[in-house]
């Protein structure tokens, strides 16, 4: 999980949101909550702004969607708890399957981390030991709580994550051995280095994480520039 900028809502968003979100009210008063949230018009509507608001990816597990995962919408607080929120860009995330129905309706009240609003990175801590993700050693009680709660209801200790994390982890560190020797220049490390820098690359927590424990802070912050939109994606390898 990584901090995300919401662009504008989109226009159909604007023109048709009373109306949808009215139709979802009177679905609930009827009883009618499975699969019943938004019309597939709707649905289409919403699916392509949410992609580009995370490149592509799941908000929360940062896995690739309609790949091996066909996107979801996952609404912060559950559309059966704050049903006027239905609709609301700011409620509304692009989510894996997994993710989204772990959560499912929880009443959270606010407690978990969202992305667009909180900058998981200064949250969260990866064991390298396991994939696991963990609080930072450097919060307070609250915060921990925070993160482990959002840990448990995205269900983002599977096991598979867990592994694909550990995979990232070692393939950013034979890149950063290889950057900083004779090999920087070679064809094999400027391709690693295309797709590390890549927005719709996953697991891009991983990338910076491990980036700013082997002291490349710079690198990681121009990997979390070229991800915002703040500066171009770099052709070149840069200096590890």
């Amino acid at each position: 999980m990584v901090h995300l900028v919401r662009q504008a809502e989109p226009k159909s968003l604007t023109r048709y949101r009373a109306k949808w979100t009215a139709r979802w009210s009177k679905c609930l008063s009827q009883g009618r909550t499975i699969g019943g949230w938004a019309t597939p018009a709707a649905r289409r509507a919403l699916q392509a702004p949410l992609l580009a608001l995370s490149h592509g990816k799941c908000a929360f597990c940062e896995g690739i969607l309609n790949l091996t995962s066909f996107i979801e919408i996952e609404h912060y607080h559950a559309k059966t708890v704050r049903h006027e929120l239905v609709f609301d860009w700011d409620n509304l995330f692009p989510s894996c399957g997994i993710c989204n129905r772990t959560k499912g309706d929880l009443d959270h009240q606010g407690r978990l981390l969202k992305p667009d609003r909180d900058d998981p990175e200064s949250f969260l801590w990866l064991n390298p030991d396991n994939g696991e993700l963990e609080p930072s050693p450097l919060l307070d009680a609250e915060q921990s709580q925070r993160v482990l709660a959002t840990i448990a209801a995205y269900g983002l200790q599977r096991g598979a994550l867990c592994a694909q994390r550990i995979e990232m982890m070692k393939f950013v560190n034979r890149w950063i051995a290889r950057a900083a020797g004779v090999s920087a220049s070679s064809p094999e490390c400027q391709e690693e280095w295309n797709y590390l820098i890549r927005p719709s690359t996953p697991w891009k927590f991983v990338i910076r994480h491990t980036l700013t424990l082997k002291g490349l802070e710079r690198l990681a912050e121009i990997d979390r520039s070229a991800f915002l939109g703040l500066a171009a994606v770099p052709s070149a390898v840069p200096r590890a």
